[in-house]
């Protein structure tokens, strides 16, 4: 689906700029850190978000990933793979 291709007709345009328009997430997966809420809008996972904050603390006194992905699991219980810890620190920084 190269060219920016819609994946079936009439995906996109107002419709979507309409739900865009009332908060509701139109995205693929949803971020780690959040769930799908019932309206439609990304809701805080609190225990992923205090893995998230774990892991900007640890990234600010110059850990690696790769031990900040041990220390998620340990503490957290959270399996991060080392794209999306390297992705959720370049939000956060």
């Amino acid at each position: 689906m190269g060219g920016g291709a819609r994946p079936h007709p009439g995906a996109g345009g107002a419709g979507e700029a309409g739900q865009k328009g009332c908060g509701r997430y139109l995205g693929d997966k949803v971020p780690y850190g959040y769930r799908m809420g019932q309206e439609g809008t990304l809701e805080p996972v609190p225990k992923q978000q205090e893995a998230i904050r774990r892991a900007g603390e640890l990234r600010a006194i110059g850990a690696p990933l790769r031990t900040i992905q041990a220390t998620l699991a340990a503490e957290h219980g959270a399996r991060v793979s080392l794209y999306v810890l390297s992705c959720l620190l370049q939000e956060t920084a």
